[in-house]
Formats: structure tokens, C-alpha cells, sequence
């Protein structure tokens, strides 16, 4: 697992802000753990919104969650470009256990780009490339 800085924003807040997530592969969906979803909704809007139904596709997480569209933004840096991707992510509901636990980048939003481990280098990387091959998901590029 690998750490990844992407900017999220919703469709009711246009602000852009900078969220920590956990590359994981074993993860089958994106999920936003309290911590982030917080700086994005505030708890009434969190309440709000759809259940989703008990967690699934994360093993070692449990509770019932919620789901929201958001935007994930990141930067190409080798295309220069500022590429967005709107998807649906779960939102964890908070627990004492999982307050400060990061969110997962999980494979829903890594099948829709290269991703590059460079272990001598520590470096992640994120190639867009492979946005423009599926309509699923709209895809922003700036």
C-alpha cells in the first residue's frame, strides 16, 4: 500500500480539499473514513444521505455506511494535465476505531488509471491514460 494526495469535492461543495489515501488493492471500492468525510459534509448532510447498507469489498471494516458522489481530483503531472474523475465512494460512519484511520483509494478508482510503484524511489504515481478508455465514470480534464 501506498499513500496518494488527491483533491475531493461534492456537487453541493465546490471547494476542493486535499485528502490522504491508502492505495489498496484489496479494497474493491473507494472508501472515506470519518475523518476525511467530515471536512466534505458536515454531520446533518451525512445523515441525510442514502444508505448504502452494511460495508462490503473492505475486509476488517464493518458498520452501515453511506455513499456519496464526489470528485477525486488529481495531477498528471507527465501530460500536464489536472485530471477529475466523479464516482461514488463509501462513507464510513464513526467509530472510536476507525476515527483517525486514512481512506482507502480502492481498485474502482485504480482500474481507471495506471498506477506506478517505484520502490528505489518511494515514488506513486497516477497516469490518466486509461480515463479516456472507459465511460463508466465521467472523467474532467482541465
Amino acid at each position: 500500500m501506498g499513500e496518494v494526495r488527491l483533491d475531493a469535492k461534492t456537487p453541493a461543495n465546490s471547494s476542493h480539499i486535499q485528502l490522504s489515501f491508502l492505495l489498496d488493492t484489496g479494497a474493491r471500492r473507494t472508501i472515506l473514513m470519518p475523518k476525511d468525510w467530515k471536512r466534505l459534509l458536515r454531520q446533518e448532510e451525512f445523515n441525510k444521505l442514502e444508505d448504502e447498507g452494511p460495508v462490503q469489498g473492505a475486509t476488517g471494516l464493518s458498520g452501515l455506511t453511506k455513499k456519496l458522489t464526489v470528485t477525486l481530483w488529481f495531477q498528471d503531472d507527465d501530460k500536464g494535465l489536472l485530471v477529475g474523475v466523479v464516482m461514488e465512494v463509501v462513507l464510513m460512519p464513526y467509530t472510536d476505531a476507525i476515527k483517525d484511520n486514512p481512506s482507502l483509494l480502492g481498485r474502482d478508482f485504480m482500474s481507471l488509471c495506471h498506477v506506478v510503484y517505484d520502490i528505489p524511489n518511494y515514488e506513486l504515481t497516477l497516469d490518466s491514460t486509461a480515463f479516456t478508455l472507459t465511460s463508466s465514470y465521467k472523467t474532467i480534464v482541465v
